[in-house]
């Protein structure tokens, strides 16, 4: 229920009170509030009702400004310890902060702009990626006059969920209007947080060498800033790109740097993360132990944020290392909890992982057909989402798929291509869920 212009928050309740008892509205208990529910053909009676007594645009209006207020307040929370309640209470409110968010883009484009940077990161972390890059963008191009500082951190915001849905390239071209726009302004403190973000973004698309140039300017950057937070991402990136170039061993500690950091300053998020990129180097390096305890670090860590992005991801890589183990009962568990999730968040890029995961757990289980038909789904996947496999990664899968290859027949290994690549991704969740 919106603020009142008029009412009180007793005569509120009261009135609540009064049209549950009469059924007219019902009630419901979540994890953090009492809610309140009507019936659509109610709700579509009100609105006509709004629109005769020409009260649709103050209330419209009153909405809007009661979930910025929420957004704004709550916002940043999402990266705090109590994120779980505060992402449980966005998500309760998903329809209301649409049809405001719609409103604000049509009557109030800088407040909209607002709106949108405080829900980035209920966004990313929900999972949420198209929904806050569509907002995003309409904001942008709705706010050509904004201040330079305000562009340049939407910029950063939007190259940032285009990079976790794998639009590298895009992503490098946010970031390079965004760099642009920050050195204009002569603003550091973002013209460093840009380079950060647009040097790992070209590690992702193997441009090394000015990835190492943007990385290393943000890092005097920050530095002169005496930012640790800064500091710690910058590493975060040369263990990037020194895993990228399959320096294991110097990844591992740029990343154990960068991780030491975030702890010191109890930056949950990001030690999520570190923890992930640890595990995934390590599993790399055959230290299957060590791999498996930064990993189980990690997801005890996201289960307790509700952080379901990064739980997905730990998921998977964790699924490689028991698989490695010859756990594959534990590997099994791991790839479906994360599919699961892909499927009700759109993971596409890692849902190309968890079907290479599980096509490895089978082809050490000698389902050498499942094997091939699920290499083969994920081939079709990467194709589709434009993100390759690199060099690294298909190495090790060739461990497992070697095997599969030998053992079928070419006649049978050309019919699991051909019913790979004719399944929808659906069809492909609910084989590799549920067919094995």
């Amino acid at each position: 229920v919106c603020r009142s212009l008029t009412a009180d928050k007793f005569s509120t309740l009261d009135l609540l009170t009064a049209l549950t008892d009469k059924s007219i509205i019902s009630a419901g208990e979540t994890k953090t509030e009492m809610r309140y529910f009507i019936l659509e053909t109610l709700r579509q009676f009100a609105a006509e009702k709004r629109l005769q007594r020409d009260e649709d645009e103050t209330i419209r209006a009153a909405h809007f400004e009661y979930f910025l207020e929420l957004a704004e307040r709550t916002g940043n929370e999402v990266s705090q310890p109590d994120k779980q309640i505060t992402s449980e209470l966005l998500t309760n409110e998903i329809d209301n902060l649409r049809l405001a968010l719609e409103y604000g883009a049509a009557e109030n484009p800088p407040a909209f702009l607002r709106f949108c940077n405080a829900l980035w990161q209920f966004w990313q972390s929900s999972g949420r990626l198209e929904e806050g890059r569509r907002n995003f963008e309409n904001a942008l191009a709705k706010n050509g006059d904004a201040p330079a500082e305000s562009r340049v951190k939407t910029l950063q915001r939007l190259g940032g969920l285009m990079v976790l849905q794998c639009d590298y390239a895009g992503a490098a071209r946010i970031y390079e209007d965004g760099l642009r726009l920050a050195r204009d302004s002569k603003n550091k403190f973002y013209e460093a947080r840009i380079l950060a973000n647009y040097g790992f973004t070209l590690v992702n698309l193997n441009e090394f060498v000015r990835a190492e140039t943007l990385l290393g300017e943000g890092l005097e950057i920050f530095h002169r800033l005496k930012d640790e937070k800064g500091i710690a991402q910058i590493l975060n990136g040369l263990g990037s790109l020194a895993f990228y170039r399959n320096d294991f061993g110097a990844a591992s500690a740029f990343y154990a740097e960068s991780l030491e950091t975030y702890r010191r300053i109890e930056h949950q998020l990001n030690i999520i993360g570190l923890l992930q990129n640890l595990g995934t180097t390590e599993h790399l390096r055959r230290n299957l132990d060590e791999a498996e305890n930064y990993l189980r670090e990690a997801i005890q860590i996201a289960e307790k944020l509700g952080e379901r992005r990064w739980l997905n991801q730990t998921r998977h890589v964790l699924g490689y290392v028991c698989n490695d183990k010859k756990d594959y009962a534990q590997a099994l568990k791991f790839f479906t909890e994360a599919l699961t999730l892909d499927e009700e968040i759109g993971g596409k890029n890692n849902a190309a992982h968890v079907f290479e995961g599980i096509s490895c757990a089978a082809a050490a289980r000698k389902d050498y057909f499942r094997a091939l038909k699920l290499a083969s789904v994920a081939d079709h996947l990467r194709e589709e989402i434009k993100v390759p496999r690199g060099e690294t990664l298909q190495k090790y899968f060739e461990s497992y798929w070697n095997s599969a290859r030998q053992a079928v027949n070419p006649e049978d290994a050309a019919r699991a291509v051909a019913e790979a690549r004719a399944m929808s991704f659906d069809e492909a969740i609910e084989y590799a869920l549920h067919s094995g």
